[in-house]
């Protein structure tokens, strides 16, 4: 393998989570995978002077693609083809390269085209803004850096081999199993709340929501404590119900890194957390799963602060994006129950602070983070009847 190539993997190895495959395995070039919140990303080295038809790389990487997302579940998957030139690229060739995109729907497959000169170190591509972050001009030019300044490419692949068992002994520590049997149970539990419901007249008949636990203020006030928990299970249409399954399901990872029974409980205590804070700050009836869904993101982001190197390697950006992206649509759309997803979120984070990671001992701010939780829903319990009685 070129040095420049194999200078590039060594990095997006041990800087971006990426897992490496030599020639031969995915294609005949080198090529890199690593996955984020669902999504698979796939990254292809490509020479020029060793590509004969670029409508090949095309079919292959179609093809590739199909057979990742039939053997592994994720939602959807984003090719990136890197052209490596030793010099310039002639305008007709750049004209070419512009156009080299292909998306689909069924499976979801979006691949796009960059290219890389070594004469300038000057990197052009296609990609769309939002995932520029998974190539950077800058890693291009370091690899390029590195590869003109050393000779010893057997010295980065043998790095690039010990950061990959480096880093598959850290994943065993930090993903405790691999079944989504908690999140599978929680998806057959809301799903058929919602089926039951419609077999009482609902979606259009808000009575039925109502008698089966939706958030209402004065009937909590009334002494029917049971709607700061029942809400969590309820969806008030199929499309609400989708969105909120999906999410569920994408953050299955959670359930991987505290185990079911931790997870459960973080899911449990984000929800009650959500439905408190929707009840002290919002007049209106509300249901979903969606407080219980930000509270998952609150424990991603506890894994964070206590695995910091991994969670910014691997799932950091994807929730960041994520979080921040629901919390502006919570802002701008009047029917989010913006509170209850922060209370949710808030929520989250302190839950997955007080029951810890598996296998850690106990810390300190655990028995902190717990006292400040109930402190905390029973403030704003009290803050609720003070302003709904």
């Amino acid at each position: 393998m070129e040095s420049f190539e194999l200078a590039l993997a060594h990095l997006l190895v041990q800087k971006m989570g990426y897992t490496w495959y030599p020639p031969g395995v995915l294609f005949a070039e080198p090529s890199l995978f690593r996955s984020q919140s669902g999504r698979g990303v796939l990254l292809r080295l490509i020479r020029r002077e060793n590509l004969i038809s670029f409508a090949d790389i095309f079919e292959s990487s179609f093809k590739e693609s199909q057979e990742i997302l039939r053997d592994h579940p994720y939602q959807s998957l984003t090719v990136i083809q890197l052209v490596v030139y030793v010099h310039q690229p002639d305008n007709e060739e750049v004209l070419l390269l512009n156009g080299m995109e292909r998306f689909e729907a069924a499976p979801d497959i979006a691949i796009h085209t960059a290219w890389f000169d070594l004469e300038t170190c000057s990197l052009h591509s296609n990609i769309p803004w939002y995932n520029r972050q998974i190539l950077s001009a800058a890693s291009l030019r370091e690899a390029a850096d590195l590869s003109s300044s050393r000779s010893a490419t057997g010295d980065l692949q043998q790095q690039i081999e010990d950061a990959l068992e480096t880093r598959r002994a850290e994943w065993g520590k930090v993903f405790v199993q691999s079944s989504s049997k908690a999140v599978l149970s929680l998806l057959v539990l809301i799903i058929g709340m919602f089926v039951w419901m419609v077999t009482q007249g609902f979606p259009g008949n808000a009575e039925v929501l109502y008698r089966f636990g939706a958030k209402v203020n004065r009937l909590i006030v009334a002494g029917e404590y049971w709607r700061l928990v029942a809400p969590m299970f309820l969806h008030v249409s199929v499309l609400h119900l989708m969105v909120n399954s999906f999410a569920l399901y994408s953050l299955r990872d959670a359930e991987w890194i505290y185990g079911s029974n931790r997870f459960l409980l973080i899911f449990l205590l984000s929800g009650v957390g959500g439905n408190i804070a929707s009840f002290a700050f919002s007049p209106y009836p509300a249901a979903g799963a969606s407080g219980a869904i930000f509270g998952l993101l609150g424990s991603l982001l506890y894994f964070g602060t206590q695995r910091k190197d991994f969670f910014r390697k691997t799932m950091g950006g994807a929730v960041w994006t994520t979080l921040l992206i629901n919390l502006l649509l919570g802002f701008t759309i009047p029917q989010i129950s913006i509170s209850g997803h922060i209370g949710g979120l808030i929520g989250g984070f302190l839950a997955a602070s007080a029951v810890g990671l598996p296998g850690q001992k106990l810390r300190r701010h655990q028995p902190v983070a717990t006292v400040v939780y109930l402190i905390l829903l029973l403030g704003l319990v009290k803050l609720g009847f003070t302003l709904w009685q």
